[in-house]
């Protein structure tokens, strides 16, 4: 009997077994693509860092150090007198204008990337081949970084052609893609390109305005920060920002993070979703095999038969749908670990992480149900009894209450939906449309304008950045003035000042000019004002112990000032470590920036590439693009993300609601049948079901709107909290994210309350 009890079940909730398989088989997969996405792309980093041996601390400096012969020499001999310094290395680089540059016969003038020619170095800092072999070009050949490969922009054998002066042009063949240690993230602007160094020696000759990284290689153990106060303090060349490979090793992995982590994020709800549906078929389960169990409790067949038989079938299910997911992860986790190959190389293989995680979705599952089976030792014979007799005297579950308003059958639905037991379908839908509408606002996010106040751009149309006196920024800025296009500029200067901290001086890049045209998206206070006021970034202020109100001192040429914290922003440039000021300063800049508001009707990109070509020593971006370009890599992942996630919420909601309708008609059958009997049509009854769970599953998908816009946004935050942005906002598409995402959702339960109603009228009348 036990037996046929089981086959039984299996017989009749045929739809049941396989929705619940189909669950745990989506749970699995996602939850093992998760965590292959974790393992592999530690390991890969790990890999590359092992091969490209990066340096742990690198000052930049802008300008030609080695020209500064006492400068370089002081560098050299303290360098050489500290013990943690194991080696240290000058690399020069040589920036090259997007306006001079073209790859493949395409202009590079709207490209917010900034490539610099280098050598190959030899020590350490290795720029390497997608076989970890340091790159090593011939004369004529060229390595180009592997960004410009995943774009699509070049190919192996294709042209790279520099204007080096006026009418003076050179090309190089791409004979190498390479992996760059510290620069490889899309998120880095700054790109480096590998010659020989007799082409570097040409090159060298024309592009006079060069940069330097000063790499120091550390003892393990070392106290980097520690290392980076003593720097400072010795007064040597800093004329830029400091960063460690702890910034590098996470900006490597930090987009394929982010595609793991909403991988796990959605496979945890898919495991809730799926946890939720075996309770509610259990419970179904159980109270249509009530009689049979009644039965056997009273001849005396033991609960532990019994428990094991209901075991048997859902760790068999379990078991199933976690094979499937297996199988259906190793596709899944090709094409999610693609960005990881290209910019990182092959990882280290391990299975062990993947097997593991696969028992993760099965042994939660069948926990939950060993917790459910402890009520069949409650049940009795006598409880089964009390129980039918309880049910013939109850009533039916339809009361035909009349409504003025509404016909009966939609009345009736409405009301009942009000059920707590409907909670169980609201959870899911919300959940899933939650998993729908998340990736894509995230995507939409990153493409759109206003974000790029998040990256240190203000909110105008186009950016001019002038670099070492390149060009005259006075002249570009009374240029704009008088451009009848042009309906605002503003034009702001870049220095270093030391800040004072708790333990001694910080060198920071101080932004100064009028903040309040084009303005930053700021957390508290306010744009500077006055020549004694500061605006700090959210790390900055968080570095130095400032708020908002508090008094901070700054070193300059012409001495100590006390400046006044008018404002917090957000930034996530330089570490998340920038300023703004407007007092005066005849300190010469490092760089300045002239931002440009255009007319109403003016086109963008027309301009752009018109100011290109008037000023082919700045750099010239269309203001839209520059966030879409910096978190393109990440954008494109986060799309792959959206397309699973919409397809495993489409599949969850259609599986979910078809399985409730499934289990409701199967327990209110009698009902329809009596219903039917006294002129119930079936039309009218399947107008009651779709009255009733399509307005269950309209509030779920408007709490899973809600859930985006609380829970989400509020992990956004979290996410670049940490880089400067802690008060960033979802920059959702509306219509996508409040109209056709709803909408589809709406036809997808719409389909499946009607389907299984289909069988209402095979429902006998009598």
């Amino acid at each position: 009997m036990l037996w046929k009890m089981l086959v039984g079940d299996v017989r009749r909730s045929k739809g049941v077994s396989i929705t619940l398989t189909l669950l745990m088989t989506l749970a699995s997969a996602l939850v093992i693509t998760g965590v292959s996405l974790v393992v592999q792309t530690m390991g890969a980093v790990d890999v590359l860092w092992k091969s490209a041996s990066p340096p742990d601390v690198v000052q930049m400096y802008i300008g030609d150090l080695e020209a500064n012969r006492a400068e370089s020499e002081a560098l050299k001999t303290w360098a050489a007198e500290r013990s943690e310094v194991e080696d240290m290395h000058l690399m020069r680089t040589l920036p090259v204008p997007g306006a001079q540059m073209w790859l493949a016969g395409q202009s590079q003038a709207d490209s917010v990337l900034e490539p610099a020619f280098v050598t190959s170095p030899e020590r350490f800092d290795l720029l390497l081949d997608e076989h970890y072999n340091r790159v090593q070009p011939g004369p004529g050949e060229i390595a180009m970084p592997v960004i410009y490969q995943e774009q699509g922009t070049l190919k192996l054998g294709d042209t790279v052609t520099v204007q080096l002066a006026e009418g003076v042009k050179k090309d190089f063949v791409v004979t190498s893609f390479l992996r760059d240690a510290q620069m490889n993230p899309s998120l880095v602007t700054s790109k480096r390109m590998v010659v020989h160094p007799d082409d570097f020696s040409v090159v060298n000759q024309h592009l006079n305005n060069p940069e330097y990284f000063i790499e120091f290689k550390l003892a393990k153990g070392a106290d980097r920060g520690a290392f980076q106060h003593a720097y400072r303090d010795a007064h040597l060349p800093n004329r830029g920002i400091v960063v460690d490979s702890t910034i590098f090793r996470l900006m490597n992995a930090l987009s394929t993070l982010l595609v793991a982590a909403l991988a796990i994020v959605i496979a945890s709800l898919l495991v809730v979703v799926a946890a939720l549906s075996v309770r509610f078929a259990f419970l179904a389960a159980i109270e249509n095999d009530l009689k049979e169990i009644g039965v056997l409790k009273a001849i005396g067949a033991p609960s532990r038969a019994m428990k094991r038989l209901y075991l048997i079938k859902y760790a068999a299910l379990a078991g199933v749908g976690t094979l499937v997911g297996l199988l259906l992860a190793i596709p899944m986790t090709h094409t999610s670990l693609k960005p990881v190959l290209l910019y990182l190389g092959t990882p280290p293989t391990n299975l062990w992480a993947p097997l593991l995680a696969a028992f993760i979705v099965p042994l939660l599952l069948i926990g939950l149900c060993w917790l459910l089976l402890r009520r069949m030792d409650r049940i009795s014979a006598v409880q089964v009894l009390q129980e039918q007799t309880r049910a013939s005297r109850s009533g039916r579950r339809f009361r035909l209450t009349r409504s003025r308003f509404l016909p009966v059958h939609q009345w009736t639905g409405l009301t009942a939906a009000l059920r707590p037991a409907n909670l169980l379908l609201l959870t899911v839908v919300a959940l899933s449309t939650f998993l729908m509408i998340l990736p894509t606002t995230l995507a939409s996010t990153f493409a759109d304008q206003r974000f790029a106040t998040y990256v240190g751009i203000g909110a105008a149309d186009v950016r001019i950045d002038i670099r070492d006196n390149t060009i005259n920024p006075e002249k570009v800025t009374k240029d704009a003035e008088s451009d009848p296009d042009v309906t605002n500029v503003v034009r702001l200067t870049s220095n270093r000042y030391d800040i004072k901290k708790a333990d001694g001086w910080e060198t920071i890049v101080v932004e100064r000019g009028d903040h309040t045209v084009f303005p930053l998206s700021y957390t508290s206070g306010h744009a500077p004002t006055a020549p004694d006021e500061i605006a700090l970034s959210y790390n900055q202020a968080q570095e130095v112990n400032a708020d908002l109100g508090h008094t901070i001192t700054m070193r300059t040429p012409g001495g100590e000032k006390q400046l006044r914290v008018s404002g917090i922003y957000q930034d996530v440039t330089n570490g998340g470590r920038t300023a703004k000021a407007v007092f005066e300063d005849s300190a010469p800049a490092v760089w300045e920036v002239v931002y440009l508001q255009l007319a109403s009707g003016v086109d963008v990109h027309a301009k752009t590439e018109q100011l290109t070509n008037t000023y082919p020593e700045a750099k010239v971006n269309n203001v839209s693009d520059v966030s879409q370009q910096i978190f393109g890599a990440a954008s494109s992942q986060l799309g792959v993300i959206a397309l699973l996630a919409a397809i495993a919420a489409v599949g969850l909601i259609f599986l979910v609601t078809t399985l409730f309708l499934i289990l409701i008609l199967a327990r209110e059958h009698d009902d329809i049948a009596s219903l039917r009997a006294i002129g119930a049509t079936s039309r009218g009854l399947v107008g009651h079901y779709l009255t009733r769970f399509g307005t269950v599953g309209l509030a779920g998908i408007i709490v899973g709107v809600v859930l985006v816009n609380t829970l989400g946004n509020s992990l956004f935050k979290l996410g670049l909290g940490r880089m400067g942005a802690p008060a960033v906002e979802l920059l959702p598409d509306m219509l996508l994210a409040w109209v056709l995402i709803p909408l589809v959702l709406a036809l997808v339960i719409a389909t499946a309350i009607v389907l299984p109603t289909r069988k209402i009228r095979g429902i006998s009348h009598a």
